[in-house]
């Protein structure tokens, strides 16, 4: 595969492939704006986890001592997308916390393994120094219990956006995917067993970050959407790509970079296959939530597969 370097805007996604978007709508209390969804089949319907934020009522001049809070929502939805309730996640946490200037759970990614639920959101609580560290939780119905912090390769990094995926009966986390690291975890204790280290990647001229959780697709390889960022126009904006690791658990093949809406902050943080159609959660502008259907063939035509002759 040769480099497809990505820069903003991109194709948008309906131009590769067809696709259908739905807003999510969420009636939170307090109002806040809701965004950056992650969805999971549960049964014959769906369930969600909807960040709300009072960001859009910070005070002008960034005041020293103002506290950006997030509150983390689950929704659920029939097979046809009507919505079937929601309500917030109470977090319970076994221990002191420590101030920061954001509090709450940050874009949790949900996941069910051994027919349990989970969510790991980013949080800067749980360190004295603000650091953001992903966070692995029980989910009891509509509360989170047992936080488990998942401790990165880099001590000082700042932490989010972690991938979750099931595969051989395991529970895994990808760290990032350009370079590619993957660990195992054990959901009991939160500890980690690094599975893959790839350091060199031929394609991107970015860094490969989460993402969506990853989406079995039967074959021993699993899909996921991951994002980029470009600030070759002076600021921040976001690109996407669909990412399929193989059974090695290394990165077999990459699409080329698009986006959803031509929208400088587009994040996907869900995804789910279903009737040959791959579901996407993403918020827009950290500001409202979507779903996004697309043909699961349709996607995998994009993928190319990774050559690792330069290696």
């Amino acid at each position: 595969m040769s480099k497809n370097v990505g820069s903003w805007p991109a194709p948008v996604l309906e131009t590769m492939v067809p696709v259908q978007f739905g807003k999510i709508e969420l009636h939170a209390d307090p109002p806040w704006l809701a965004f950056n969804p992650s969805i999971a089949l549960d049964g014959d319907g769906y369930r969600a986890v909807v960040r709300t934020s009072n960001g859009f009522l910070r005070p002008k001049g960034k005041p020293l001592d103002w506290v950006g809070q997030n509150h983390a929502y689950l929704l659920f939805f029939d097979p046809n997308f009507e919505p079937a309730g929601s309500q917030r996640i109470e977090i319970e946490v076994d221990r002191p916390l420590y101030p920061a200037h954001k509090m709450g759970p940050m874009d949790a990614r949900i996941i069910e393994f051994g027919q349990r639920w989970y969510i790991a959101p980013s949080m800067m609580e749980f360190s004295p120094d603000s650091v953001r560290r992903v966070v692995l939780f029980d989910l009891d119905g509509t509360t989170a219990r047992n936080p488990r912090v998942l401790q990165g390769p880099e001590p000082d990094r700042q932490e989010r956006n972690w991938m979750p995926f099931v595969r051989d009966g395991a529970l895994y986390f990808v760290h990032g995917c350009a370079p590619t690291r993957i660990f195992r975890c054990d959901p009991v204790d939160g500890s980690l067993t690094e599975v893959v280290n790839e350091p060199v990647h031929p394609v991107p001229p970015n860094e490969w970050r989460g993402g969506s959780q990853g989406v079995d697709l039967g074959d021993g390889t699993t899909l996921f959407v991951i994002h980029e960022k470009d600030f070759g126009h002076g600021f921040r904006a976001y690109l996407h790509r669909f990412v399929r690791v193989g059974p090695d658990m290394r990165v077999a093949a990459v699409s080329p970079a698009f986006s959803y809406r031509a929208k400088r902050i587009e994040f996907c943080a869900g995804a789910a296959i279903r009737n040959e159609k791959l579901l996407m959660s993403l918020g827009l502008d950290d500001r409202t939530a979507w779903l996004a259907a697309a043909p699961l063939e349709g996607v995998l035509s994009l993928l190319k597969p990774i050559d690792r002759a330069d290696l």
